[in-house]
């Protein structure tokens, strides 16, 4: 049996929308950022993103080079992908993300907005980083990984 999905906007309006977003999550420090990281690690490890536990899932890192979209240079970001309604701290890092983090999450499309040519250059099929004039990209699991293997030298 097939469903006809009927997206009227006269009946749409005032519903809430489901479907896919990508967010920018921007954390209100590099120690924020840290402790994100760890989440993420600890969601990962637990397989919460494969059963659908945590619907958003951190694909990658932005490590922005020039002021983008309100956001400084310099700033860590994630960029999550997964469900519209999962674009939340529980919905990215379920209850691993201690309370005292505060994370700003941004639609992907006022980032693009805010920049013309942003990802231009930018290889998002790619394990290893990609750059431009605006921003470095990493794969979030080359990312961490990377961030491993320095701690580990430091020790």
């Amino acid at each position: 049996m097939r469903f006809k999905i009927n997206l009227d906007p006269k009946i749409m309006k005032g519903r809430v929308s489901m479907g896919y977003q990508e967010c920018w999550i921007i954390p209100r420090s590099k120690s924020d950022f840290k402790t994100m990281v760890n989440a993420y690690q600890r969601v990962k490890s637990k397989g919460l993103y494969e059963n659908f536990t945590c619907n958003a899932q951190p694909l990658s890192v932005v490590c922005l080079k020039q002021q983008v979209a309100g956001i400084n240079a310099g700033t860590p970001i994630m960029w999550t992908c997964g469900e519209r309604f999962a674009s939340n701290i529980n919905g990215v890092f379920g209850k691993e993300l201690p309370w005292h983090c505060r994370l700003k999450f941004i639609p992907i499309e006022n980032v693009i907005q805010a920049q013309n040519g942003l990802f231009d250059g930018i290889n998002f099929n790619s394990k290893k980083a990609s750059e431009n004039q605006y921003l470095t990209r990493y794969d979030m699991d080359s990312y961490v990984e990377m961030i491993v293997k320095k701690s580990e030298k430091e020790r």
